[in-house]
């Protein structure tokens, strides 16, 4: 994931995700962010699922560059919660900081 972009960000999880409440959240130093069900997409074959999540500019503009990302969803139904393995992402920096476009 590149700074100051507006990447989307695909997670393929070995579970059924239909009709579960979902949370993918971020976490780049001390900077969290969470998005949830309206913020994500996501598509169901044969058991697999795949989240995906746009972030904004000024969402990715928020992490430091040259670090990593850790990334989880977790996911709450009828009473049950779970949540997936952490995975990692490389925050790659930019040269000209800030909001560009309207």
């Amino acid at each position: 994931m590149r700074r100051g972009t507006t990447p989307i960000i695909s997670l393929e999880v070995d579970f059924d995700f239909t009709d579960w409440e979902l949370f993918v959240t971020f976490k780049n130093g001390l900077k969290t962010i969470t998005i949830e069900n309206d913020g994500l997409t996501l598509e169901v074959n044969e058991g697999t699922s795949t989240v995906d999540v746009l972030l904004s500019q000024l969402q990715t503009l928020s992490f430091n560059s040259n670090t990593k990302c850790e990334v989880q969803i977790r996911a709450y139904k009828d009473g049950s919660a779970v949540a997936t393995s952490i995975e990692m992402l490389d925050v790659e920096r930019i040269l000209m900081d800030g909001v560009i476009g309207g």
